[in-house]
């Protein structure tokens, strides 16, 4: 799965999502699911005032935690990360594409969960390290 705008400010993920599919892009095995996370919070974003399209009611990023997902609270995120929630749990593998507010490296962090360390059939890459910004990969 690759999501994008997790933040509404963050379009660098919608304008690369909007190019796989705009050429079709398929898998040669599995299934790609491509997702525009939280375009409530897209929808308002304003290139004059871009902080103010960050999320709706709350940082989407800080909802994923089992005792909020699973709380009576309420939030634009929350409501939209239940209705997601299935779908991240049957995926394997997740790139959820960030753009910073300023410039800076690419990075990728990830949790250490086995399905981050290891991809699929172990023929395509792995992870070599997974401690915060990953630097180098290893092939399978």
């Amino acid at each position: 799965m690759i999501n994008a705008v997790t933040h509404g400010n963050e379009i660098c993920g919608a304008i690369a999502l909007d190019a796989l599919l705009k050429a079709d892009v398929r898998p040669s095995r599995g299934k790609l699911t491509l997702g525009f996370i939280n375009h409530r919070a897209f929808h308002n974003f304003d290139p004059l005032n871009p902080d103010d399209s960050r999320f709706v009611d709350e940082d989407f990023n800080r909802v994923w935690v089992e005792d909020r997902l699973d709380s009576d609270e309420d939030s634009a995120e929350l409501r939209r990360a239940r209705e997601l929630r299935p779908v991240f749990d049957s995926v394997d593998l997740l790139l959820d594409i960030h753009s910073m507010g300023t410039h800076s490296a690419a990075l990728m962090i990830c949790n250490g969960l086995e399905k981050e360390r290891e991809f699929p059939g172990g023929s395509i890459f792995r992870l070599s390290s997974c401690a915060g910004q990953v630097t180098s990969w290893a092939k399978g």
